[in-house]
């Protein structure tokens, strides 16, 4: 191995220590942290401002997740209601076709019985 955690080389040899990075690098290095920590937050604030955005993309998300299960379950409801209605309809319309057949084979009753009779 090579560098500050060790000083020797193949078969022993001594090889010069290699700085894991130049003064000037760290140099840059501190700047860049210093300009992060402008306001004492390292960054947090960015990243805080972040999270609130997501928070308020999933509350959108979750608004419209639910809206879309209400609209399912209305309809839903509605189909039930239509086939209700249909039904109603239906039973009613049977009903008053066995009603009005019952008048008009009476009427033929009545009329056949006189002719006869």
């Amino acid at each position: 191995m090579t560098g500050a955690w060790d000083d020797r080389g193949r078969e022993g040899e001594n090889v010069a220590e290699e700085p894991l990075a130049t003064r000037r690098e760290v140099d840059i290095l501190r700047e860049e942290v210093r300009r992060i920590d402008d306001h004492g937050s390292r960054g947090v604030i960015g990243i805080q401002a972040q999270l609130v955005d997501l928070i308020k993309d999933f509350v959108e998300l979750k608004a419209g997740m639910d809206e879309r299960f209400a609209a399912h379950a209305r309809q839903h409801t509605d189909d039930r209601a239509a086939r209700l209605s249909g039904r109603r309809w239906l039973v009613g319309t049977g009903i008053a076709g066995i009603v009005a057949m019952a008048a008009v084979l009476t009427l033929l009753i009545t009329i056949i019985g006189r002719l006869h009779g």
